[in-house]
């Protein structure tokens, strides 16, 4: 988990991932950005694709992310698991 690279300990280390992947950023309202443009550019080329089931021509999946709420509620979700895994072997 650790890199001799970045110099920190364990607990910097669990500090840094928390606060980059649990707690709202810039990167995250660029993230949305990319993923609204992508969702729009799927949409228009598989628009005219009858033989897709409607799930995938409508992109339903895509389209229900690019939340930000979401993507830090799981995100806490994931790296409280990891911490504990990770807790657990240390």
């Amino acid at each position: 988990m650790r890199s001799p690279l970045f110099g920190m300990s364990a607990e910097e280390s669990l500090y840094w991932l928390e606060r980059c992947l649990c707690q709202e950023h810039q990167g995250f309202d660029v993230q949305v950005k990319y993923h609204q443009k992508m969702l729009k550019n799927m949409l228009r080329l598989t628009d005219s694709l009858d033989y897709l089931w409607p799930v995938n021509r409508e992109m339903r999946l895509m389209k229900a992310g690019g939340s930000i709420e979401r993507a830090i509620t799981n995100n806490i979700k994931a790296f409280l698991q990891f911490k504990e895994t990770v807790t657990v072997l240390n």
